[in-house]
């Protein structure tokens, strides 16, 4: 992604409350421009191993985050890898 598109998803993201889908198609800079945000928790699911861990676990993303420190910018790359994910996710996000 050219650095002026990078900057404007950045500010788009700054300003959102809840959750984020970035989407776009392959090799235009979405992970590039999500780790430029400097996220208190990166989730790289084209990790082999990070993938298997959630694939088999998708709760140990709420265990994760609720045994860190207060809630910040959360960045789960490739998330349509492990759809069950999704639920958990959802279930973070409308929570109290």
């Amino acid at each position: 992604m050219p650095h002026m598109h990078t900057r404007l998803v950045a500010e788009r993201i700054a300003k959102s409350r809840r959750s984020v889908l970035l989407l776009g198609p392959r090799q235009v800079g979405k992970s590039t421009s999500c780790r430029a945000l400097d996220p208190d928790r990166y989730v790289d699911l084209a990790d082999q191993a990070e993938f298997l861990s959630y694939s088999k676990a998708p709760a140990r993303l709420r265990r994760e985050l609720e045994a860190g420190p207060a809630r910040g910018l959360v960045v789960i790359d490739e998330v349509q890898r492990v759809p069950g994910l999704l639920n958990t996710i959802q279930s973070i996000l409308d929570a109290p």
